[in-house]
């Protein structure tokens, strides 16, 4: 029976993991082919025709951004694009004020019957990094389930999702780093145990640069345009990892 459950468990992982190359594919901000950017390719120009899986991800989306007052905001694309984190590169402010006029998901208009995305002007751009891990991994969660997998635990970066019990039958324990320290990847402020939840953190430390002895990271403030000052980590603990991830980033 060994072999046949191994068998069933790499069948149920493998379509987990084609599941979120899926939603990675349409979705990747700086591909040429994805959805969103053909969404973008088209603001201010034209509706564009998607997948109910965008459609869903910008719902999830919008229902946060009114949840945070706007704290979270997938419009934020045309001032993300500016910076390089992995080349230290960051716009001047008068780059950044040009932008801030394309950042508001009010300007983003879904019309679910025809499935089409459009935004009203030419200059914006949505990223949807800041939820689309946590979307995948609640839909890879999903495939397990339906693959008959009681119990499993899903890392998409940050976002964690964990589902029935771990092999000795106790809760699922995340850590949670602590941000102060980037030395080690034990360096751990918190443990939490949860089953069927989801929990996603969100840091200063996770992506970043210094220069001139200033430190810019990637979770930017959609009404500056700069990096967000507020607190170094957020954790948000919910059933929903789309929910948790968006939430932490805001």
């Amino acid at each position: 029976a060994d072999i046949e459950s191994k068998d069933k468990a790499e069948k149920a992982i493998k379509a987990a993991f084609d599941e979120i190359n899926k939603i990675q594919k349409i979705t990747d901000f700086y591909s040429g082919k994805s959805e969103i950017s053909l969404i973008n390719k088209n603001a201010g120009v034209s509706p564009v025709k998607v997948s109910d899986t965008v459609i869903e991800i910008l719902e999830k989306a919008l229902d946060v951004s009114e949840k945070t007052k706007g704290s979270f905001d997938i419009t934020i694309g045309a001032i993300s694009s500016l910076y390089n984190f992995s080349k230290n590169i960051k716009p001047s402010d008068n780059e950044v004020l040009k932008k801030l006029k394309y950042v508001n998901y009010k300007n983003i208009i879904i019309d679910k019957k025809n499935r089409t995305v459009f935004l009203k002007k030419k200059g914006m751009l949505i990223d949807t990094g800041g939820i689309t891990k946590g979307y995948a991994s609640d839909k890879a969660a999903e495939v397990l389930k339906i693959n008959g997998i009681k119990s499993g635990i899903i890392a998409v970066g940050g976002e964690i999702h964990a589902f029935g019990t771990n092999p000795d039958n106790k809760l699922w324990k995340i850590g949670i780093k602590d941000p102060d320290l980037n030395t080690d990847e034990n360096d751990i402020i918190a443990a939490i145990e949860l089953s069927d939840s989801s929990i996603s953190t969100s840091g200063d430390y996770q992506r970043f640069f210094i220069l001139d002895g200033k430190k810019y990271h990637h979770i930017l403030d959609p009404k500056t345009g700069i990096p967000a000052a507020l607190c170094r980590s957020v954790t948000v603990i919910g059933k929903e990892n789309s929910m948790t991830d968006a939430l932490a980033t805001g």
